[in-house]
């Protein structure tokens, strides 16, 4: 009975620190688990997220090709040329399929978001009295892309011959309500309404996912406190506790009679033997029993001191493994993705350049006031400059596009950037400045070019013939000068090489963006199989603290109450004669008084 009641002298605080290191490893185990299926779902989420970004970052390019294409056609009615036109309308109806198709999709679970703070210039027919009207409207991204496809389908679902008959009935085919609409929102109010669409889906798809990285930054917090908690408030004081039992046991020692008190310190801290020697009794039969309690030198001593330690390194070995990739991976992807998202507004401003283009030689007045096209076309050909230099000298967070090798195929080497067949059947027109060179150049080089010929279109623009009283407040193009016009624009030098190079332009760059966005799907797939190796070899190290807490735990039990089988072992006489032993045997207690 005193025995037992000894042992749970003894070993009650070890057990409740036992305790504290099982359920700590039992709940960083579950905590562990759950971070890792967190960042496993936190990276294909970010995966499916660029996914949808990398699909909607063209969309305000597809929408606004629609607008040009449409406003082209209107001039290719006016020329009255059937054939002419029934090569634009498949076009169009390629970019209505791409965006009924592809955009509204992903629009449509955005389709309940508050309408634009930017308006939208609607005509509309009165069905009253069938003239036109014309008001501002307010929609969300979903809504204005929807009013889109309805007045394309409105412009491509009106037979060649129903144009060609409204032009010779004497109608301006400028002012269909339709036309009127892509025309007019040709000038930014459009764009402002896609780009504040695109700006809220980057807020809800990429900027929201901090929320999914702190979740991360809360679970690691939690692992390394557990893993603190395991060392300081389990396995540390588990160690100094057993070693207080130790050193007080032997204290107690001193009491006994035979020999002096250093003499049978010393021979207790050397072996169980000593005390066989000292008191007289016979152990041989228990040596393998009370093998856990025998001599130590220094460094057996440092290393069960520092299993602690050892554990809790381990334990935050494994959890920052897994996690500081995930937060470092999460920072690159989205410094990345802005840099591709920045680069990709190159094709919209070649698009807006072209159109623009096209109106600063067209001069028609019913749609802009001489000087805005010309205002707007300066200002997209330097913001297409300024992200130019902006990549070719590596100031959006990646190195310069001369010293990323993905691009050389694009930068570099000489090869066609169109199908084959295209580039095959290319027709030089010297004169005009288009050769087959310009299917050969780097893609920096063209869009030299490019910027180049756009600033020949600005410096030859007249504007004082056009700056008149006459011409902006009392002249109306009629339909014959209107042809005119159009025939001039599209015979001009700078435009036509503009429209022979800017299909090869848009192939190069969709390539740039196709070569960059596959670059972060790469570095999201290494990612998540860094993550499974990381995950299994924490898997193990975690197992591997486990038990050696574990093994801590059991062969500290057994210590302590081998420690007591050997205090049982001195012959009760001998007890007797030594009051403060005999006080040590029967409560447990260490006093000595």
């Amino acid at each position: 009975m005193l025995k037992m009641n000894m042992i749970h002298t003894f070993t009650d605080k070890s057990k409740r620190q036992s305790k504290i290191i099982i359920y700590s490893f039992l709940i960083a185990i579950v905590l562990y688990g759950v971070s890792v299926v967190y960042g496993f779902i936190h990276i294909s989420n970010f995966n499916e997220s660029i996914k949808n970004i990398q699909i909607l970052q063209d969309m305000n390019y597809n929408v606004h090709n629609l607008l040009s294409r449409s406003r082209m056609m209107s001039g290719l009615i006016g020329m009255a040329d059937m054939a002419v036109i029934a090569t634009s309308l498949p076009t169009i109806l390629m970019y209505l399929v791409q965006i009924e198709e592809t955009y509204i999709p992903l629009l449509a679970k955005y389709s309940l978001d508050p309408p634009s703070t930017y308006p939208i210039i609607i005509y509309n027919l009165d069905s009253t009295n069938g003239n036109v009207r014309t008001e501002y409207a307010h929609y969300n991204g979903y809504e204005l892309v929807k009013r889109i496809m309805i007045y394309g389908r409105g412009i491509y679902d009106v037979p060649i011959e129903e144009w060609i008959e409204r032009l010779q009935n004497g109608q301006n085919v400028l002012f269909d309500y339709r036309f009127r609409t892509f025309s007019e929102n040709f000038q930014y109010y459009i764009n402002n309404v896609i780009e504040e669409t695109m700006d809220s889906i980057y807020q809800r798809e990429i900027t929201s996912k901090n929320v999914e990285v702190y979740i991360i930054y809360i679970l690691s917090g939690c692992l390394i406190f557990l893993s603190s908690a395991i060392n300081f408030l389990g396995i540390t004081p588990l160690y100094n506790n057993s070693k207080l039992l130790y050193k007080k046991t032997l204290r107690m020692f001193k009491y006994l009679l035979k020999g002096s008190i250093n003499d049978i310190i010393s021979r207790f801290e050397v072996s169980v033997e000593s005390i066989t020697e000292t008191y007289d009794i016979s152990v041989d039969n228990k040596k393998n029993k009370y093998s856990n309690i025998e001599s130590e030198n220094v460094f057996s001593r440092n290393i069960k001191k520092l299993k602690g330690y050892f554990i809790n390194i381990l334990l935050i070995a494994s959890v920052l493994a897994f996690t500081i990739p995930i937060i470092v991976k999460d920072s690159e992807i989205i410094s990345n993705l802005d840099y591709n998202l920045v680069a990709g507004e190159r094709k919209k401003s070649i698009l807006l350049s072209s159109i623009l283009s096209y109106e600063v030689l067209l001069q028609d007045e019913i749609t802009y006031v001489p000087g805005t096209a010309e205002t707007l076309l300066y200002n997209e050909m330097k913001k297409l400059s300024d992200v130019q230099n902006q990549l070719y000298y590596g100031k959006l967070g990646l190195k310069p596009t001369r010293d990323i090798r993905n691009l050389d195929s694009i930068l570099i080497y000489e090869d066609c950037r169109k199908p084959r067949e295209e580039c095959d059947t290319f027709v030089d027109v010297p004169e005009k400045g288009v050769t087959k060179n310009m299917l050969r150049i780097g893609l920096n080089d063209i869009l030299e070019e490019y910027i180049e010929i756009l600033k020949a279109i600005l410096a030859n623009a007249n504007l004082k013939n056009w700056k008149t009283e006459d011409h902006m407040y009392e002249h109306v193009t009629t339909s014959s000068e209107y042809i005119v016009k159009v025939i001039t624009s599209f015979n001009d030098v700078n435009f036509t090489f503009e429209l022979n190079s800017i299909n090869h332009i848009y192939a190069a760059l969709e390539k740039f963006d196709s070569i960059m966005f596959d670059l972060i799907f790469d570095s999201i797939k290494s990612t998540l199989l860094y993550l499974v190796i990381i995950t299994i070899v924490g898997v193990i190290l975690i197992i591997f603290a486990a038990i050696v807490g574990y093994k801590m735990i059991t062969t500290t039990n057994k210590t302590l109450t081998e420690l007591v089988n050997v205090i049982f072992l001195i012959p009760q006489s001998t007890i007797n004669m030594v009051p403060q032993f005999k006080r040590f045997i029967e409560t447990g207690s260490f006093e000595e008084q």
